[in-house]
């Protein structure tokens, strides 16, 4: 996964549901074996959605014991194994299944996304590439090939495969959120904002969206616009961390570029306030000894250093215990 507030999101699997179906009811002398095996199948079911995955395990291989040809179960059971990061098991059962259905793309999905977990992404995407040579309309193995081909760095690639997922399915926003970021990271500024124009429409809720643009907004020199989009990431923030980060952009650019040091001294600390604690970015900002203001700047910046390093040492310290 990706780390930047307003980042690209990393590979998902876009799960399906474990398969579900119930047993008809009937007496108990009358009960077969395949209704029996459903039995143990949707108790297997009952206890994943409970979360006790040992229990569901014994229930779906037991299933499958009375009835081979479940193959929901064996689906699940890879599933389960998937939760219990048992991902040998998990591999064995879906290559199984395979064997019976080899054209099932859930099976083949679910396999890709184990190797990913598994760290074989070349593995992972072969397996994505042959699902979307036999259909575009692959969504989740669309989306994971670029995310894996981004995580890769190959960029153009990556692209590539989020343009084709928005053409086939437009209402997948983290997608326009990607694309923004991968535009911005290669200087293309005004692909980067039409991009993130299609986010903030559609995620206008979203603080994340808005601060994203303002990032991009700032890059074109358009100061006055980044600074209302962060305003209105700091109005949907939830949290202080969240409201702090964009705060202190908004401090910045006050500080650096717009010929209001007060403005921006006043949002620094404001920024402090609300928990804001990126020491790498305060550094950055206090190595520019040409701001007006400086020293009142950097008093509050070393304090925001200085609190990080201890806030790092404590958390080292309550890890080692």
């Amino acid at each position: 996964m990706f780390s930047h507030p307003a980042g690209k999101v990393g590979i998902l699997f876009f799960s399906s549901l474990l398969i579900v179906f119930t047993l008809s009811c009937g007496t108990v002398a009358n009960v077969s074996v395949e209704e029996t095996a459903t039995a143990w199948y949707n108790l297997g079911n009952a206890y994943t959605e409970l979360g006790r995955n040992e229990e569901a395990v014994e229930a779906f291989v037991r299933a499958r014991e009375l009835d081979p040809s479940l193959f929901s179960a064996g689906y699940n059971l890879a599933r389960v194994y998937i939760y219990l990061e048992n991902y040998g098991d998990s591999v064995d059962e879906l290559q199984g299944l395979l064997e019976v259905d080899p054209e099932n793309r859930i099976a083949k999905e679910t396999l890709a996304w184990v190797y990913h977990l598994q760290g074989d992404d070349e593995r992972a995407l072969g397996v994505y590439l042959e699902l979307i040579s036999k259909s575009q309309f692959s969504r989740n193995s669309l989306y994971n090939v670029a995310a894996i081909y981004d995580a890769q760095g190959k960029k153009e690639k990556a692209v590539q495969y989020y343009e084709t997922l928005v053409d086939n399915f437009p209402e997948e926003t983290t997608v326009y959120r990607n694309l923004a970021i991968l535009s911005n990271e290669a200087l293309d500024y005004e692909k980067a904002l039409l991009w993130s124009a299609k986010y903030t429409e559609s995620a206008e809720d979203e603080y994340q969206s808005w601060e994203l643009n303002g990032d991009i907004l700032k890059n074109l020199s358009r100061y006055d616009d980044a600074l209302d989009s962060f305003l209105k990431a700091e109005e949907l923030a939830d949290k202080n961390s969240e409201k702090g980060r964009v705060i202190f952009k908004q401090a910045r650019i006050y500080l650096t570029i717009i010929d209001d040091s007060e403005k921006g001294l006043e949002l620094l600390e404001k920024a402090v306030e609300n928990e804001w604690k990126d020491s790498d970015a305060a550094e950055a900002l206090l190595s520019d000894k040409e701001i007006p203001w400086y020293e009142d700047a950097a008093e509050i910046l070393k304090t925001v250093i200085s609190q990080t390093e201890t806030t790092e040492v404590s958390e080292a310290a309550d890890e080692e215990e």
